[in-house]
């Protein structure tokens, strides 16, 4: 009577075919037309419920305690729960399970969401800064054939004289600490090893090591190298070239944990630099000179300094007398004795002086000399004069065939 046209699907409080009697209200809902998406596909249901469910069920569309729900765009979290007006529009997104690798072990995750970060905490998960999700928070849900969770836990870094704390998820060392950001590099090591399992009570010590390689360079004498020159006097050295050190290398590596010296290994040597020959020119050219002496003016063509001691036949330093020398004519003043390879070198018979004894030739070999340049001048037991002294000795013309260039 008040003119309402009803429809089967509008919705009357108290029903249609109630009496009147008694009641002071009644509440009227006219359907609409409410849009449906779902899995199935897009349709209309005309409706005037208030609850999401009984619109699907009114569509013939199924839920699942996993399946999320919006209506007019605003999630809804209970489908059976009344709500303010009819929606125009419901959109039913269909639950999915996928197996989720946890701490070691598998349980499967049932969700709608459209995110895998969505999802874990749908289902609970706490997620905190430093848990590892694989593919990513962000990563589709949909589609997703598995995901791995591993919730972080506190460490704390021994490194360079500090301690660093972090929250990781990595199951190793070496893991842990690239996420909290101070990775092993170079030749650092840490304790335990980057390949084991993180300890229990999370404390990792990093160890910083490094080595250094050092060159020692060993400064390498040059080897003197003689030639005989013609334009040089007998007896006389003359630098030509002064040469040139050589440097021999020698590698050492050394090894330092922290600071502190470990090791240390030699690695080798080479000769860095070859060292380069001293030349010295040594004169071969005979030049007559001229010396006053008490027998008037001399010549000779080598003067050698020498240690001048005497002896006679029964001052031989022997248990007996030796009257005779080693080129046979005896021992007396005028006879000289000198080292065996002065005289192999020389012969006998070289005629020589000496200032303060006088002309003498070489006739013997002196025995037990500790200086090669010690002679011995001879007397007879008569005229014995005592000798002990530094003095030189003048090789006299004439000029022997074979004169040795080096002196011996």
């Amino acid at each position: 009577s008040a003119g309402y046209s009803l429809a089967p699907e509008d919705f009357v409080q108290p029903g249609s075919d109630s009496p009147l009697r008694g009641v002071d209200r009644i509440i009227y809902r006219p359907a609409i037309l409410v849009t449906v998406q779902s899995p199935g596909g897009l349709q209309t249901v005309l409706s005037a419920a208030l609850a999401p469910a009984d619109i699907l069920a009114a569509a013939g569309v199924r839920t699942y305690p996993a399946d999320r729900l919006w209506a007019d765009g605003v999630p809804v979290a209970d489908p059976s729960l009344a709500l303010d007006r009819t929606p125009s529009r419901l959109r039913l997104a269909r639950g999915r399970a996928m197996p989720l690798s946890i701490q070691g072990g598998t349980v499967l995750l049932t969700s709608s969401a459209s995110t895998l970060g969505e999802a874990l905490l749908e289902a609970g998960y706490q997620l905190q800064q430093g848990d590892s999700v694989a593919p990513g928070l962000d990563a589709a849900f949909i589609g997703l054939a598995s995901a791995d969770y591993r919730a972080a836990r506190a460490i704390r870094i021994g490194v360079d004289g500090t301690t660093v704390e972090a929250r990781v998820a990595g199951p190793t060392v070496g893991e842990a600490l690239a996420q909290a950001g101070v990775p092993l590099a170079g030749l650092d090591r840490s304790e335990p090893g980057a390949a084991e399992m993180l300890p229990q009570d999370g404390r990792v010590r990093i160890i910083r090591v490094r080595e250094d390689v050092l060159i020692d360079q060993i400064p390498v004498k040059a080897p003197t190298q003689q030639e005989f020159s013609a334009e040089h006097d007998l007896d006389t050295q003359t630098l030509l070239d002064p040469g040139a050190y050589g440097v021999q290398a020698k590698r050492t590596r050394v090894r330092y944990e922290d600071g502190v010296e470990l090791s240390r290994q030699a690695e080798g040597e080479w000769l860095a630099v070859e060292p380069k020959p001293r030349v010295v020119a040594y004169g071969t050219r005979i030049v007559l000179k001229t010396l006053d002496t008490e027998f008037g003016p001399i010549q000779y063509y080598r003067a050698i300094p020498v240690y001048a001691t005497s002896y006679s036949p029964c001052r031989s330093g022997a248990d007996r007398c030796y009257p005779g020398t080693s080129s046979g004519k005896p021992v007396q003043r005028g006879v000289i004795a000198v080292r065996y390879a002065w005289y192999l070198a020389l012969g006998f018979g070289v005629p020589v002086y000496i200032p303060g004894y006088g002309i003498a030739t070489i006739e013997d070999i002196g025995g037990g000399f500790p200086d090669r340049h010690w002679i011995d001048l001879g007397y007879s037991d008569e005229d014995w004069e005592l000798w002990s002294s530094y003095t030189t000795l003048y090789f006299i013309a004439p000029v022997p065939p074979d004169v040795p260039v080096i002196f011996p």
